[in-house]
């Protein structure tokens, strides 16, 4: 169920799907989990807001966030404050 919960809805523009790697769950200032984003373009959809259902994998373990994503610089476990009037951070590979 959880998996459900994690992909839906979310605005981001077409323009970025195509180099969204990943995205990175933050609980309470604490990074709680990073999901690995499917490349395959024809799995998204969006509603009529112009949101977009992202086809993410299952959470990613250590290892395969230290191969997949390599420079990213962030762990499960890490934190990272809010800040305020800030809902998302693209970081860049």
């Amino acid at each position: 169920m959880q998996l459900e919960a994690d992909r839906k809805w979310f605005p981001i523009s077409p323009a970025r799907w195509p180099r969204l790697k990943a995205i990175v769950y933050v609980v309470d200032g604490v990074v709680a989990r990073i999901r690995g984003v499917e490349a395959d373009l024809a799995k998204w959809d969006t509603d009529d807001r112009g949101y977009a259902d992202v086809p993410v994998t299952k959470p990613l373990s250590e290892l395969q966030i230290a191969t997949r994503l390599p420079t990213l610089g962030i762990a499960i476990g890490d934190h990272r404050p809010h800040i305020r009037g800030k809902i998302r951070e693209y970081v860049s590979l």
